[in-house]
C-alpha cells in the first residue's frame, strides 16, 4: 500500500479476492491486513462488514453478486 492508497482501491483488491474465492474448485485465500496499513478510518467498514457479515454490501452489482452465489 502506498500512501495514495484508497477505500475505492480497497474495494477493488476486496472485489478481486472475492471473485477468485467464488470460482468453483479454487483455493482458499487469505486476506491480511495490519493496522498500520490502515490508512483511514473510513477502511474499517468494508473490514467489518467482512468480519461481521462474510460479505461487504454494494461491493457488486446484484446480477453479477447472484451470479458467484
Amino acid at each position: 500500500m502506498t500512501s495514495s492508497f484508497s477505500l475505492n482501491d480497497l474495494r477493488n483488491i476486496l472485489s478481486d479476492v472475492y471473485r477468485r474465492v467464488a470460482k468453483p474448485g479454487s483455493p482458499s485465500r487469505i486476506f491480511m491486513l495490519t493496522d498500520s496499513q490502515i490508512k483511514s478510518e473510513n477502511f474499517l467498514i468494508p473490514i467489518n462488514d467482512i468480519l461481521t457479515q462474510g460479505w461487504i454490501p454494494d461491493l457488486f452489482p446484484k446480477d453479477e453478486a447472484d451470479a458467484m452465489i
